[in-house]
Formats: structure tokens, sequence, C-alpha cells
């Protein structure tokens, strides 16, 4: 069985038109609340992929581009952005801006510098990322999500960190289990009655977008085209609990309609969704086989896991394409390509993972 692939960032959604004047507002609804996201690109700097399975697979801030939200600490509230990352699982703020590539950015952005209704709980955390890690002191404090006033969050301040240059709130499942040792924030968000259920959905955009939203709840049903599949949760090649599924299918669609499959068999890739990461990853020899769409494909000169394209392949009307169960999910080769028109390279949204 093959594993290791990180596909989110490959996957933007399907969007219906809406008035962009409610895209960058909170909407808080009965069990539901919808908050807007902001999609940051790091700077070309040190290209950084450490993969290793127990990890938190965030490679985003060092190697492209990522999503935030402002989250409000304590008393006073103070406004605080943090990483919105699906492959991770705890919530914690102020990174040293000493121990990252990002330095201008870190120091740029608002930290949280106390509250009068902070406890701090005598206990220390940390998590090692794909790149970087932290460590950090357990506090509680109140922590509003829009319109939603969470009490006694638990969180961390971080004392010690490496690469990255934002807090991150983690979204996913404690690593060990579905139920973690202490209320995550989409747990407190249920269990004080500010949304229904657990879920939430990603409204991503493409990095020359600003708009975007994370819906805490459920779903905005004008987001997405088509209908939607229920997929179960895999368990995780190293026994983690993450948001591990199937992908079923991968095949590439010419703009003349011809077909390069890549593999097509039920439960055949073990995918993990993580909106900390970039490119898209898998195994070597699939990779080979999406490179036959890309003739002007060639290795980065500066990172061998990365391959530029010719700009104008994103005008071709080619698709990559996802088979989730019965369901395909077709991407253009527009969203398919990683953009950077500071350097004048186009970036292909996938790179190999050795690990097969």
């Amino acid at each position: 069985m093959l594993h290791a692939l990180l596909l989110l960032a490959a996957l933007p959604l399907a969007t219906c038109s809406s008035a962009q004047g409610n895209q960058r507002r909170v909407i808080q609804q009965p069990g539901l609340i919808r908050f807007p996201i902001t999609v940051s690109e790091a700077p070309a700097g040190t290209f950084r992929r450490l993969r290793r399975q127990n990890n938190a697979d965030l490679t985003s801030q060092s190697t492209g581009f990522f999503y935030t939200i402002d989250l409000v600490i304590g008393t006073p509230g103070q406004a605080v952005p943090v990483n919105f990352d699906t492959g991770s699982w705890e919530l914690w703020v102020n990174p040293s801006c000493a121990n990252t590539s990002e330095t201008a950015i870190c120091e740029s952005l608002p930290r949280f510098t106390g509250s009068t209704t902070l406890v701090d709980t005598n206990r220390t955390g940390q998590i090692a990322y794909g790149a970087g890690y932290a460590k950090f002191k357990y506090m509680y404090d109140y922590i509003s999500v829009g319109g939603a006033k969470i009490n006694q969050q638990i969180f961390g301040v971080a004392y010690d960190t490496s690469v990255v240059a934002y807090g991150i709130l983690g979204a996913g499942p404690w690593v060990l289990g579905w139920t973690s040792p202490y209320p995550h924030v989409l747990d407190s968000l249920v269990s004080q009655n500010h949304i229904q259920s657990r879920a939430f959905s990603l409204d991503l955009r493409p990095i020359e977008s600003p708009l975007g939203a994370v819906i805490f709840g459920g779903i905005d049903t004008k987001k997405y085209i088509g209908g939607l599949e229920k997929r179960p949760i895999a368990t995780g090649p190293d026994g983690s609990v993450r948001y591990w599924i199937y992908v079923d299918g991968l095949s590439v669609t010419r703009e003349d309609g011809s077909r390069i499959p890549v593999f097509d068999q039920t439960n055949g890739l073990l995918a993990l969704l993580d909106s900390g990461t970039t490119l898209t990853q898998l195994p070597r020899s699939m990779v080979t086989e999406i490179l036959k769409a890309f003739p002007s494909a060639r290795q980065d000169p500066n990172d061998a896991n990365q391959y530029i394209v010719d700009c104008a392949a994103a005008s071709l009307a080619g698709t990559v394409d996802f088979k989730f169960g019965n369901t395909v999910i077709n991407v253009r080769y527009d969203d398919f390509l990683w953009k950077q028109p500071q350097h004048g390279i186009c970036v292909l949204g996938v790179s190999p993972n050795d690990c097969e």
C-alpha cells in the first residue's frame, strides 16, 4: 500500500459566485460560524521538507503559502493571527522571531502580551512539525472566534520555537486518539454551544485571491458545485489518528482530451488532508507519470523535489483528476500550478515523497 500524500492544497473548492462584500466578515448563525481566512505567502528562502511520520507535517510556512485567522485572546482582548493547520492539534502563540528565517514577518505580527484573566497551569508542552518545533507553557483564558467567546480555553504561550513565524491553531485530532487530554478549540466551540458539531470546512482560494473562509460547525452550500460524498477516516500508516482518507484513483486529462492514468484502485493511496502543506506530495513513481503531461517541467536548481514549468501551462484546458469513492475532483492546471510572479516562475503543484 502506498502512503504519504499531503493533498489538501491541491484541491481548491469549485466555488460559485457570491457577493464579495460578505467574504471578509464573520457570519454567525445558529450552530455555525463563518470566519474569514487570510492567504499568506512565505518569501522564497530555504526550502525545507523534513518528513517524519510521527510529527505534524507543517511545511508551508517555510516553503510556500499558508492560511491564517485572527483569534482574540484574554482581557482586554488582543487580536493574534495564527496559522490554521489541519495537520496538527495544539493551539499556541508567540513564536521566537530569532529562530525563524522570516524574522521580519514574525516581528511585524501582533503578539499576545498578557491578560488580567490569564491563568498559568504550571505545565508545559511541545510539538514537532515537518519543519520546526514549538515548546510552550500551557495557560487558559478567554479566546474569541468571531462572536463566539470560549471560556477557559487551554492554549500554549511559546518559550522556544524553531522555523515557524506564526502561532498555530491545530484543527486536527489529537494524534493518539479522538478524545484528547484537554478540550481543543473545536471541542470547546461545541461543548459551549457555539456550534453544533466538531465539523468544519475550508473555502480556500488561490494565493492571488484575498478571499476565503473556515466554516466552523458545518459547510457553506454556496461554496461548491456538485454533490458531496461521505468518506471514512482511515488509520495512518504509523497508527496515528489524523485526517487520513483513501484516494481511489488519479489521472491527468490533457487539453486535447487524452488521458494519462496514474492509478485506479480502491483504497489505493492513503492520503493526509493537511492545510499546512503547500504542495501535494506523492510517491515518486506517480510524480513521474504526472510529469508526462508537462513537457516543460524541469527540476528546480534550488530544490530537487520541486519542478518548474512554463507558466503558459496554466492557460491550458487540462485537469489533474483525483478520485474519492464515486466522486472525481478535476483540478484545473491553473489551480495545480504555484505561480511565483515575483520570480517569474511557476512550480508544479506536486513533489515526490519517497515514503512508498
